[in-house]
C-alpha cells in the first residue's frame, strides 16, 4: 500500500466532503478533527467507526465476488467455529490446435512494363507480387473459480463464483503461443479477522499494549488483513491484466474503464463542530449518517458495475463484464485498505503535530537527556546527581596537568557535549597492579571512581556516538591507559599512549548494547541446559568493565618505560624481559583510576 503522506490525505478529505455535504442534511457542516476541538478518547472512537465502516464497504465489495447469501452465511459459519476462512483463485489454461489454412494475399505495389515490338506495335505488362500465407488456429481457452475454503482443506469450498472463455488466436508458426495445460499457482488470502470481527469492533485501552489510538492490538491486526488483502487483490488483477487480457484482440475495446473511480470509499474521519458559536466540544458523525455513507457506496458501485456491464457486454470472450466487474471490486477493495491504512495514520499524525504544538518543537534524544538531567537535578541531592564525565589530571594542590573527558555527539550537528554519569568514587587503601611483562608487574593506587549512564534512544534516530579525549597542558605529561578490570586488585590495558605537552587525543569508544537481563532471558528460553550455562557463563566474561587508568610519573624517562612496557605487553603477552625480571613498579599516589560502564535503554 502507499505509505501516507498527510498532504495528499487532507487533499483526498477535501475532495470527499464536496460528495459528503450531498447525502447529509444541509445543517451538518462535518469538518477534518483537527480542525474542531475534541478530547483524546475522540480519537480511539474515530478510529473504531473506520474501522467498522472498512468492514461494512469491503463485505460490500466482496458481494461483487459473490461472497453473498448462503455463501457469506456459510463463511461465517466457518469463522464463528474458529476455523480459518480463505479465498482463492483457480484457474487453468488450455490450448489445443483447431486447423491450418492457406491464404493468398496480392501486394499492394503495381509493376508496369512497356515494350515496342519489332513491327513498331507498343504494348503494356502489368504485374503483382502474390505471397501464399500459411495460418495455425488455435483455440485458447481460461476457466477460473473464485472459492473461499474453511481452513487448510481446499476439498471443504464454496465456489463464490467462475467462468470459463474462449478466443481463437492465429501464429504464422506451427509452434503453440500457450502451453497445452497450464494450471496458474493458486492465490490465497486469509479473511478469517474480516468474518469474525464484522459483528464488533471495540479497541481495549486498558491493555498494556495500548498506546495510542494507532499503535495497539485491534488495529495492528487490522492493518495486517488490509495489507494482505490488498496484495492479494492486487496479484489478481495483475494475473487477468497481464497473462489473460492480452491474448485476445482489445483494439475495440476501452479497458481504461476497468477501475474504481467514482466508487465512493465511505471512510471518512469528520467531525461535527459544537452548536453556537461558544467552541464547546465536537461530535462524532451518528451512525445515521455512518449509514448513509455506506448507502452511497453501493449506489456508487451499482451504477459502476452497470456502466461496465455495458461497455463489455461480448459474454463468450476472455474480456466480458464478469471480468470488468471483478476488478472494479478488487480495485474497489484495494482503495478501502489504503483509505483505512492512512485514516488511522492521519489521526496518529495529528495526535504528534499536536504534542509537538504543546511542547514547542520537535523532540530529540537530546531534548530527553536534558529533560532527564533537570528531573535528576530535582529528584537527587547534590551527591547523587549525575556529573558531567570531565576530570582534571593533577597533584594535590597543584595545577591540572590536563583533562579527561567523555563526550557524547547527537549527530544534530552541535558541539559534543561531557557524558553525564552517576559517579561513586572511593580513596584507594590497597594498590591494584597491571603487568609490563611476564614477570614484571607496576602497582598503583589513587582516587577511584565507579560511572554509571543512561543513554536515550528514539527507535528512528541512530545512537549517540561516544569518543575519550584526553588534553595535556603545555610541559606537561601522563599516561593514558584504556583496558578492563580483570579481578579486585587487577588492571589489565589493551592500550597505552602518552599524552604530553599540548597533546589532544580524540579515541571514538565502539559499544555494543547489552541485552537486558529479561531480552537474555527470552533469547536462551529456548535453548538446551548446556547451550544455557554457556551462554551465561560467557555473559559473564563478555561484560566487562571498561576501565581508564591515568598516570603521572615524578620523570620524563619514567613516563615512557611504563608506556612502553604496557604496549609491548599488548603485543607481546607472553613475552620476557631480563631487564626488569622480578621488579615491581610503585606509581605515584596520586594516580587516578577511572572505571567506567555504560548501559543503555
Amino acid at each position: 500500500m502507499n505509505s501516507f503522506q498527510e498532504h495528499v490525505f487532507r487533499a483526498k478529505v477535501d475532495d470527499t466532503l464536496k460528495t459528503v455535504r450531498t447525502i447529509l442534511d444541509t445543517t451538518k457542516h462535518p469538518a477534518r478533527p483537527a480542525d474542531v476541538p475534541h478530547a483524546y478518547d475522540d480519537k480511539y472512537s474515530l478510529v473504531e467507526q473506520a474501522l467498522k465502516a472498512s468492514i461494512v464497504a469491503t463485505l460490500n465489495a466482496a458481494d461483487v465476488l459473490g461472497a453473498s447469501g448462503e455463501a457469506l452465511a456459510g463463511m461465517q459459519a466457518w469463522a464463528a467455529d474458529n476455523k480459518s476462512v480463505s479465498l482463492r483463485l483457480d484457474s487453468e489454461e488450455r490450448c489445443k490446435f483447431i486447423k491450418k489454412t492457406t491464404r493468398e494475399v496480392e501486394s499492394k505495389t503495381k509493376h508496369v512494363s512497356e515494350y515496342e515490338s519489332s513491327h513498331g506495335t507498343k504494348a503494356k505488362w502489368t504485374g503483382k507480387t502474390v505471397t501464399t500465407i500459411e495460418e495455425w488456429h488455435w483455440e485458447f481457452e481460461v476457466e477460473y473459480k473464485l472459492i473461499a475454503f474453511c481452513g487448510s482443506n481446499p476439498d471443504q469450498r464454496t465456489v463464490l463464483q467462475g467462468r470459463t472463455g474462449k478466443v481463437e488466436v492465429i501464429t504464422t508458426s506451427d509452434k503453440s503461443p500457450r502451453p497445452e495445460v497450464r494450471v496458474v499457482p493458486a492465490e490465497s488470502v486469509n479473511i478469517t479477522w474480516l468474518l469474525q470481527t464484522a459483528a464488533d469492533v471495540k479497541i481495549d485501552r486498558n491493555k498494556k499494549s495500548c498506546r495510542t489510538p494507532r499503535r495497539n492490538d485491534q488495529v495492528e491486526r487490522a492493518l495486517s488483513f488490509f495489507t494482505s488483502l490488498h496484495g492479494w487483490c492486487g496479484r489478481v488483477s495483475n494475473y487477468f491484466r497481464s497473462s489473460v487480457f492480452p491474448v485476445q484482440s482489445l483494439d475495440k475495446l476501452d479497458m481504461s474503464a476497468i477501475n474504481a473511480t467514482g466508487v465512493f470509499v465511505p471512510l471518512v474521519p469528520l467531525m461535527l463542530p459544537a452548536a453556537g458559536d461558544e467552541g464547546g466540544r465536537g461530535s462524532l458523525l451518528p451512525a445515521k449518517d455512518q449509514k448513509a455513507f455506506i448507502g452511497e457506496q453501493a449506489r456508487s458501485l451499482e451504477a459502476k458495475l452497470s456502466a461496465l456491464g455495458k461497455a463489455f457486454a461480448d459474454e463468450k470472450k476472455l474480456v466480458t463484464g464478469a471480468e470488468a466487474n471483478i476488478l472494479c471490486a478488487l480495485e474497489h477493495i484495494k482503495h478501502i485498505g489504503e483509505r483505512i491504512s492512512h485514516c488511522v495514520d492521519y489521526i496518529e499524525h495529528m495526535l504528534e503535530q499536536q504534542l509537538i504544538a504543546a511542547v514547542g518543537k520537535e523532540l530529540q534524544p537530546k531534548d530527553f537527556g536534558e529533560y532527564m538531567q533537570f528531573h535528576a537535578r530535582r529528584l537527587f541531592s547534590a551527591d547523587y546527581a549525575p556529573k558531567p564525565f570531565v576530570y582534571a589530571i593533577r597533584r594535590p594542590d597543584h595545577c591540572p596537568e590536563g583533562v579527561l573527558t567523555l563526550e557524547a555527539d547527537v549527530g544534530d550537528g552541535q558541539l559534543e557535549q561531557p557524558l553525564q554519569s552517576i559517579v561513586s568514587s572511593v580513596k584507594a587503601n590497597k594498590p591494584m597492579y597491571f603487568s609490563l611483562g611476564a614477570a614484571t608487574r607496576a602497582e598503583f593506587l589513587g582516587e577511584r571512581f565507579l560511572h554509571g549512564a543512561i543513554q536515550h534512544q528514539f527507535s528512528n534516530v541512530k545512537d549517540a556516538k561516544l569518543r575519550l579525549t584526553a588534553r595535556a597542558r603545555q610541559f606537561s605529561s601522563f599516561i593514558l591507559l584504556v583496558g578492563k578490570i580483570a579481578s579486585a586488585d587487577t588492571f589489565e590495558p589493551t592500550h597505552a599512549v602518552i599524552i604530553q605537552n599540548k597533546d589532544d587525543v580524540l579515541i571514538p569508544l565502539l559499544l555494543e548494547t547489552i541485552p537486558s537481563a529479561k531480552a537474555f532471558r527470552d533469547a536462551i528460553e529456548s535453548l538446551s541446559p548446556e547451550q544455557q550455562r554457556f551462554a551465561k557463563a560467557f555473559s559473564c566474561n563478555a561484560i566487562g568493565i571498561d576501565s581508564l587508568c591515568t598516570l603521572r610519573c615524578r620523570n620524563q624517562t619514567a613516563t615512557r618505560t611504563i608506556a612502553q612496557f604496557a604496549t609491548r605487553w599488548i603485543d607481546e603477552r607472553n613475552s620476557f624481559d631480563s631487564r626488569f625480571d622480578g621488579n615491581v613498579y610503585h606509581l605515584s599516589s596520586t594516580g587516578r583510576f577511572v572505571v567506567v560502564r555504560w548501559k543503555r535503554r
